[in-house]
């Protein structure tokens, strides 16, 4: 059985290198926009209960104030559900990345190690 070598040039390492960590710093930004967009919808929809149940006041009807709890929740819903998706594409991204790196014929297993480290 022969022991395959790897021959890593450090031109090729670096720009292994670089490529993968953008690709971690992309992941990294894409989960934080998701997080944001799920506290941002939780945020709307308090504001649009509080905003709406001050409107009703002492005058508001039944289904005004159904109306008002019904939109929050959907609006908070699907914000929150956007947000997760937004989060799991960050993932995916960086399950794309970590494959790479595994999968590379170019780098070596320290290499490797170093660059899954540096998540």
């Amino acid at each position: 059985m022969q022991t395959e070598t790897i021959v890593e040039s450090s031109a090729t390492v670096e720009m292994l290198s670089t490529r993968y960590r953008s690709a971690y710093s992309a992941a990294k930004a894409i989960r934080a926009l998701g997080m944001l967009i799920r506290v941002a919808a939780i945020v709307l929809a308090v504001l649009m209960l509080f905003g709406g149940f001050a409107s009703l006041g002492e005058h508001g009807s039944d289904e005004g104030f159904i109306t008002v709890i019904f939109a929050a929740i959907i609006t908070g819903f699907c914000g929150f559900c956007t947000g997760l998706l937004v989060s799991a594409l960050s993932h995916q991204i960086k399950s794309s990345a970590d494959t790479a790196i595994n999968t590379s014929p170019l780098l070596s297993v320290e290499t490797k190690d170093r660059l899954l480290a540096a998540d």
